[in-house]
């Protein structure tokens, strides 16, 4: 007995011990990888766990994992019993799979996993594939130029100047302290993206509540802490239930996301009455808003239809129409699909725009030089409207041709990139710089690392996909690729004119190829609105440096964890106006600044432009309005005057 006993005893033991090298990563070989996490069952987990901890930023320990291996695509294990996860930093080589390898790669579960629960059956979600294609169909003409110049740029830009309005009264209020600035872009986004999608005629508004409440108030009014560097706490203006409606069911995302296991966490998540009434309430205000859009066009020929939309609700039920004619079929309003659309350029607009300018407003903060450079440049290129003492038109913003102001945009979403790691699924066996790529095996780009933001690795070109096929692919100069540098976008053309080059070298801010974002056009639009907006009004400044965290957090995106600011005060807008007529008068001799006025920034350096104006006078300044000063914490703001 005693020998079956131990018999069965080793056997135990040995099965036990199989079970736990099956259990076991396993890596892919040839490509380098942390070899304690190896052996370990949970594999990077407990690193990646520790390091959230500390950091909270899981997006710099994926980027660390790859400079810790040095190379240019490494391996980690962070799904225990899964694959390992690929990770590609090397701009040149991630180009190639997102634009040239669609038979290899595709958009992978990991984003369905998160989005569908949310947005429902969308274009986003999907696979490349003829849903894919319908749901695209569908959309396609909200991104029409004429759509978004003439319909969505003025709605869009409406909510600019209520923006603009609300940081003022901010301003005035905040007696030279800085306050939170996170919600209030959060919401002016979302303003944006709603009047994008429902029309100037959708009738809540984030913004205009917490205007209304502020213009009411004094300093008086305001409890404030006691040193000046503590952000103002303004009372909270809660917004209309619609709208928060929309906001949790994003941020059901988030909660998830957070857990760390999205099937899972889905599992539990919708049966929760907390989501299923957010669902329900998505149904009824997008259902509004269709029935709405089919009451305006119901006795409108399609092409009239078109012409005539006030919003992308009244286009993609036109097109619905129009695709239901041609496939011999009964038009599917209320669908699935056509609500999945909706939502889905809610939320595709909303988050990325709201961190993609938190980001920026902390990035310009720092960058005082090149901040001073764009607002002298706005003031040379928007003649009329300097000389006016007025904000630019919409029109304007978008048609006049401002070099510098497009390389400044360019090198923004370069550097504030808000999905820092495009993800593909390998749906076949194939390979990568020569090693093997299992199909199934998630590969992640690191878009804010080496090759974008950072030095590239040397890499073996014969190994690449494309090696051996002549193309040439621009890259950053390694000595300042991760510094701010708008000019490194200028270039000369044929006829000595300075104009911005967006294929200058490697930025992945939109994704590339078949599956790049959707709304790019969109997204251009209302960035530069806002960001014309904000620079023409107020100058940005940097907050104490416990306000200024420059790690960031992932939602549906990546967003700054801190976004402050200090006051703002509007900029001086007739310096550049008043140099050029008294340049005119012979007054003053030539200058940078002289340069600024006549053919913009590209000839030089923004510090000189800068002390250039600086030396003017002060008293020829009197007649300008009080300026507005804004040190901008991660999320705070801080008004002073500016001359």
């Amino acid at each position: 007995m005693a020998y079956v006993i131990l018999a069965v005893g080793i056997a135990l033991a040995a099965l036990v011990y199989l079970l736990y090298q099956w259990a076991l990563p396993t890596p892919i070989p040839g490509i380098p990888y942390n070899k304690t996490s190896a052996g370990r069952l949970l594999g990077d987990v407990p690193s990646l766990v520790a390091d959230l901890k500390k950091r909270g930023d899981v997006f710099l320990w994926f980027r660390d994992q790859n400079l810790q291996c040095g190379s240019v695509i490494n391996q980690i294990f962070i799904t225990p019993f899964g694959k390992p996860v690929v990770m590609v930093a090397d701009a040149h080589e991630t180009r190639d799979i997102l634009v040239k390898r669609g038979a290899d790669f595709d958009r992978s579960t990991l984003v369905r996993n998160l989005l569908r629960p949310i947005i429902g059956q969308g274009q986003i979600t999907f696979k490349t594939g003829p849903a894919w294609k319908s749901n695209r169909r569908l959309s396609q003409d909200t991104m029409s130029s004429r759509f978004l110049r003439n319909v969505a740029a003025p709605n869009i830009y409406a909510s600019c100047l209520q923006f603009v309005e609300l940081w003022k009264q901010k301003a005035r209020l905040a007696n030279d302290r800085p306050f939170n600035a996170e919600e209030d872009i959060f919401h002016a986004t979302l303003d944006a993206v709603t009047a994008f999608t429902f029309g100037s005629q959708y009738p809540h508004r984030a913004i205009q509540p917490k205007l209304a409440d502020l213009k009411g108030l004094s300093i008086n009014d305001i409890k404030y802490g006691s040193s000046v560097d503590e952000p103002v706490e303004f009372l909270h203006c809660e917004i209309d239930e619609e709208l928060r409606n929309m906001v949790g069911l994003i941020r059901e995302g988030e909660i998830v996301q957070a857990m760390g296991l999205q099937d899972l966490g889905w599992i539990f998540e919708k049966r929760t009455r907390r989501y299923k009434a957010l669902e329900k309430a998505k149904v009824g205000y997008i259902g509004r808003e269709i029935s709405k859009a089919l009451d305006r066009m119901k006795n409108l020929d399609e092409t009239t239809a078109e012409e005539t939309a006030r919003h992308g609700v009244d286009l993609m039920v036109n097109r619905e129409r129009i695709m239901a004619a041609k496939e011999n079929r009964q038009p599917n309003y209320f669908g699935e699909t056509i609500r999945a659309e909706v939502f889905g350029a809610i939320v595709g607009g909303h988050d990325t725009s709201s961190a993609t300018i938190s980001w920026t407003f902390k990035l310009l903060a720092k960058e005082r030089a090149n901040q001073t450079a764009l607002r002298e440049a706005l003031q040379s290129g928007f003649t009329a409207a300097t000389e006016e003492h007025r904000q630019p038109t919409a029109d304007e913003i978008l048609n006049a041709p401002i070099p510098y102001l497009d390389a400044t945009i360019e090198e923004l979403f370069r550097l504030c990139t808000v999905v820092p790691m495009n993800s593909r699924e390998a749906i076949r066996d194939t390979e990568i710089l020569g090693h093997p790529i299992p199909k199934g095996t998630l590969v992640m780009h690191l878009s804010n690392g080496p090759g974008f933001t950072m030095p590239s690795y040397e890499v073996d070109e014969k190994l690449r996909f494309s090696a051996g096929g002549g193309e040439k692919i621009s890259s950053w100069n390694s000595d300042d690729v991760g510094s701010y540098k708008p000019e490194r976008w200028l270039v000369r053309d044929a006829n000595g004119e300075t104009r911005c080059d967006p294929n200058a070298g490697p930025s992945n801010g939109f994704g590339m190829g078949t599956r790049a974002c959707f709304g790019r056009r969109l997204a251009y639009i209302t960035f530069r609105l806002i960001l014309v907006s904000i620079i023409w009004n107020f100058e940005l400044l940097e907050c104490p440096e416990e306000l200024c965290s420059t790690y960031g957090t992932f939602g549906i995106v990546y967003k700054p964890q801190q976004t402050c600011l200090p006051p703002p005060p509007p900029a001086v807008k007739a310096a550049a106006s008043f140099h050029r007529h008294m340049l005119q008068a012979g007054a003053l001799a030539a200058s940078p600044f002289t340069a600024l006025c006549r053919r913009g920034p590209a000839a030089y350096q923004p510090t000189q432009a800068a002390a250039s104006l600086s030396t003017l006078p002060r008293q020829l300044f009197t007649f300008t309005s009080s300026a507005n000063r804004i040190p901008l914490y991660s999320s705070c703001l801080k008004p002073s005057s500016l001359i």
